[in-house]
């Protein structure tokens, strides 16, 4: 289907999701971090948001590869 997450169509529906995740699991970053919030950081809250960071980015890299890929099918050097 059109648009689908697998389908090599990035929409920017997609890109604006990808984002959206991404400023979140950063503003969360910031606040698990910041020293004038919180006495201690939490490790185990700071690793998983990292985790989820790398996740986000991996599958927006994973997204972007396919939809150059479809993008280089469809146009002809001439």
């Amino acid at each position: 289907m059109k648009g689908e997450p697998g389908s090599g169509k990035l929409t920017p529906r997609h890109i604006r999701r990808n984002q959206q995740e991404r400023i979140q699991v950063m503003g969360q970053l910031q606040r698990l971090t910041n020293p004038r919030v919180t006495a201690r950081a939490d490790e185990a809250a700071i690793k998983e948001r990292l985790s989820m960071l790398q996740e986000i980015e991996s599958r927006t890299a994973a997204e972007m590869r396919k939809a150059y890929t479809a993008l280089d099918e469809v146009l002809d050097v001439r």
